[in-house]
């Protein structure tokens, strides 16, 4: 059961009315008299309610952000050949209505919120408290808007009221910094007066665990391109710092990184990890559903209704599945390795020929599965799945990130090693998604249907006289680890030439884990329908390998990065990233030459990374709000 339902009564739709048509003269949508629409705590709560939603819009967080605003990046693409123009081939012009709802939509948020700081005293007889904190969720989200709205399309118009007056609404752009300044004014003020996130119990609604953090990314962008105001990295860090020292939150990892959007799928909260997420609820059967596409646009593409039909709208690049290291858990979990067969997974044809360019440029987004979804019948093109907007892991790592940039203060020259505690903090998140134990991958680019792969197998002794593949055991005594899955191959001459590994949706491979076993063991062999002799060695992760080499300790602000990327691929993080780190345009002509060189330039998607130019690291102010407001300046570029 979804924590916050947000059922539009017809007083809630009189108050936020304003998000259909910013700065259009309605009275209706900006009239400030709306006190007998917040007269009771329920009225309170309904509308307070409507403030969330607007994170549901179909442009924002509901759809559109997931696969055709572009803000993959270099992690994927687009996975489509029409429409031909847009965000997501970086091909657009002002007039784009991709463009202009986004900017609709999150002044409808900021409207909606406006309102009801306006009228949340309306009746003085309600607990004080409970208005209090109903209002700190207002102001955090009204901020929340505004950094969406301010790293999207530069200096925004800042409206902190209802507008009363509809005839003017010629309101000029705030600057940059102007914008971060309101934002920083009402997120830090919420702190004061938001629930903390053990007395909600739940990531749905603001708390302020999901305040603090998002306070810490805030900081981080305004240290970034384009303010450079490196003061603000230790602000970062002293926000990141609170979450993580708050021994009542308690917040730590997941132990597993596939079972984090396992939970997405199923409505199952886990507030020590997932901090802050947009909510989504139902399947259409009742009155009250509110659905979203998580999982259908970006994930894995499938027609079955019993696994919950997906449109593949997202493909991964080849440069973010080689940015993986091996017995890294997460890169078959966010990159599908497999595609549907009806209702099973089909590891056959291109997903298990030889690793070529072509074939890393084509596999799926995997982060956001519906075969997991337990509310039945599954709807064909909506879902119920919740999507992070705030995770523990991102709070260690914004730390990690700023104690280094506190030190070295943005120096682009630098190379210094990271304090112990930011080691540490990455460490921590590398090691939760590290098969320590785990039968060892040699290799990632062999054709495992030839003898010369033997993935993670070495053969001491082929034996004799096998008729057919053995039973191959490796028994784990491990109870809290996992029993690899192993086949092999007999040539016609009765021995044994070829090990591999059983395929797996979740970690690709079955390698098991936790294996206490010495770093080098034999695999036993046991004979079937006979044959003797046959023997082989399986080397094991150990946690050594999923540490930060020297090599990245060295380069520890490139070593960031990538572990963000690893990270957060798929959660709309990884262009704002980009383009605080003044990366943008390289990382994305970089992909593009990947592609060159491979030869895939002839392919649609190719144009979404070599089009890129200055421009693009701000969107146009939409044409629409150019006619409506003679104040407004367009971006440089557009």
């Amino acid at each position: 059961m979804k924590k916050i339902v947000y059922s539009l009564l017809v007083f809630i739709v009189i108050s936020a009315s304003s998000c259909e048509k910013f700065l259009e003269k309605n009275p209706l949508d900006f009239s400030p008299e709306l006190t007998d629409y917040y007269n009771t705590p329920e009225k309170l709560e309904s509308n307070i309610r409507s403030v969330y939603h607007s994170l549901q819009a179909f442009s924002l967080y509901g759809t559109l952000m997931h696969y055709r605003l572009g803000f993959e990046a270099d992690e994927g693409y687009y996975a489509r050949s029409s429409p031909t123009s847009g965000p997501h081939a970086n091909d657009f012009t002002s007039g784009h209505s991709d463009i202009n709802s986004f900017w609709r939509d999150l002044y409808s948020g900021v409207a909606r919120a406006n309102n009801f700081i306006a009228n949340v005293d309306s009746n003085p007889s309600i607990d004080v408290d409970y208005r209090n904190r109903l209002r700190g969720e207002a102001l955090f989200l009204r901020g929340y808007f505004y950094f969406m709205l301010v790293k999207t399309f530069g200096g925004v118009p800042l409206i902190l009221e209802p507008l009363a007056d509809v005839d003017n609404i010629d309101i000029p752009r705030a600057t940059d910094k102007e914008v971060y300044d309101q934002i920083l004014a009402d997120m830090k003020e919420a702190e004061t007066l938001v629930a903390s996130i053990q007395e909600i119990g739940h990531g749905g609604r603001v708390n302020k665990s999901a305040v603090r953090g998002i306070l810490a990314r805030v900081c981080l962008y305004m240290a970034g391109y384009p303010l450079r105001d490196l003061t603000k990295y230790q602000e970062a860090k002293n926000w990141a710092y609170k979450v993580i020292s708050d021994a009542g939150a308690g917040h730590t990892l997941n132990p597993s990184f596939s079972q984090i959007f396992i939970n997405y799928a199923q409505d199952k909260y886990d507030p020590k990890e997932s901090i802050w997420e947009v909510e989504f609820k139902g399947n259409g059967q009742d009155a009250f559903s509110e659905m979203g596409q998580v999982g259908y646009v970006n994930g894995p593409t499938t027609t079955s209704d019993v696994i919950g039909q997906g449109f593949g709208g997202v493909k991964a690049t080849s440069k973010l599945f080689n940015i993986y290291i091996l017995g890294d858990l997460r890169r078959d979990w966010t990159i599908a390795s497999f595609t549907y067969s009806g209702t099973t997974h089909n590891f056959t044809g291109s997903y298990t020929t030889s690793v070529t360019q072509t074939y890393l440029n084509n596999r799926e987004a995997g982060k956001f599965r519906r075969e997991y979804e337990t509310l039945k019948p599954k709807h064909k093109t909506q879902t119920p799945q919740n999507f992070p907007l705030l995770r523990y892991s991102d709070v260690l790592l914004m730390y990690a990130e700023a104690d280094y940039e506190t030190v070295h203060l943005g120096n682009e020259g630098s190379n210094g090693i990271p304090s112990d505690s930011a080691k540490l903090l990455v460490n921590q998140v590398r090691l939760r998604s590290f098969n320590v134990g785990g039968i060892k991958i040699r290799t990632n680019t062999s054709n495992p249907t030839t003898a010369t792969n033997n993935l993670g197998f070495g053969i001491n002794a082929g034996g004799s006289g096998y008729l057919s593949a053995p039973t191959i055991t490796l028994p784990n005594t491990n109870p809290a680890g996992t029993t690899a899955g192993i086949y092999a191959k007999v040539s016609t001459a009765g021995v044994i030439n070829f090990f591999d590994l059983e395929r797996d949706p979740v970690t690709g491979y079955k390698m098991g884990s936790k294996y206490t076993l010495p770093n080098f063991s034999y695999v036993t062999i046991t004979p079937t329908n006979g044959g003797t002799g046959a023997r082989a060695n399986a080397r094991f992760y150990t946690a050594e390998e999923g540490e930060l080499t020297a090599a990245e300790l060295n380069d520890f602000r490139k070593a960031i990065q990538d572990e963000r990327m690893r990270e957060f691929a798929f959660e709309t993080i990884r262009k704002g990233d980009l383009i605080r780190w003044g990366i943008f345009e390289f990382e994305m002509r970089q992909v593009a030459n990947i592609l060159s060189n491979a030869a895939l330039t002839s392919n649609y998607y190719y144009s979404y990374f070599a089009n890129v130019r200055e421009k693009h690291k701000l969107w146009p102010i939409p044409a629409r709000e150019m006619s409506l407001n003679r104040k407004l300046v367009q971006n440089p570029g557009w």
